[in-house]
C-alpha cells in the first residue's frame, strides 16, 4: 500500500567529482633499495674468520717459537713456518675486507675473497704436508678442523662474490624515508 503524496523509490544520489590531489595522480613510489643479507653475512663471517686467522697465526707463531727453540733436532719446520704466515696473512685480508664491505666499499669483497682463498691454501697445506711429529714433539690430528675451515671459506667467498651482494655495494644508502601524504 502506497501513501499518497509520497514519492516513489528513493531519489538518485547526486555525483560528486573525484577528490583532488595531486596533478597526474600521486608520485610515483621509488624502487625499493636491495637487501643487505648476502653481503652482511659475508663481512661478518669474514670478519669472524679474520679475527680466528690473525689471532690464531699469532699465538700459533708464538707456541712454534717455543717449540722451535726447545727443540734439539733440526727437523723440517718449514710447513707449519708456512701455515703460521699464511694464517697470519689471511686474517690481516679479512679483517680490513669485512669492514669495508661493510662500508659499502667493493674493494672489500676482494680482500675477503683473498683471505679466505688463502685460508683454503693454509688448510691444504696442513692436510697433504703437515707431520704428526716434529722432532720430539708429537701430536694427534684429524682433518676435521681443516675440513670445517674450508666450507668456511667457500661460504664467505660465495657470499662475498655474488650478484646480490654487488648489487647492494652499489645501491645508495636512503638516509630519509621520504613522505607520502
Amino acid at each position: 500500500p502506497q501513501h499518497p503524496g509520497y514519492p516513489q523509490g528513493y531519489p538518485a544520489q547526486p555525483v560528486y567529482p573525484q577528490p583532488g590531489g595531486y596533478p597526474g595522480g600521486f608520485p610515483p613510489m621509488p624502487a625499493a633499495a636491495p637487501g643487505g643479507g648476502t653481503a652482511i653475512t659475508a663481512g661478518v663471517l669474514a670478519l669472524l674468520g679474520g679475527l680466528t686467522h690473525f689471532f690464531g697465526g699469532v699465538a700459533q707463531a708464538l707456541g712454534l717459537s717455543a717449540m722451535m727453540h726447545d727443540s734439539a733436532a733440526d727437523v723440517g719446520w718449514g710447513s707449519l713456518i708456512t701455515i703460521v704466515t699464511l694464517n697470519i696473512i689471511a686474517g690481516a685480508l679479512m679483517l680490513p675486507g669485512a669492514l669495508t664491505l661493510l662500508l659499502r666499499k667493493q674493494v672489500g669483497r676482494w680482500l675477503i675473497a683473498a683471505g679466505s682463498g688463502i685460508s683454503i691454501l693454509s688448510a691444504l697445506i696442513n692436510i697433504t704436508s703437515t707431520p704428526d711429529s716434529f722432532g720430539e714433539y708429537s701430536y694427534s690430528r684429524g682433518i676435521g678442523g681443516d675440513v670445517v675451515g674450508i666450507f668456511f671459506a667457500i661460504a664467505t667467498i660465495a657470499l662475498a662474490l655474488v650478484p646480490s651482494t654487488t648489487t647492494w655495494l652499489a645501491a645508495k644508502k636512503n638516509p630519509i624515508a621520504p613522505q607520502y601524504f
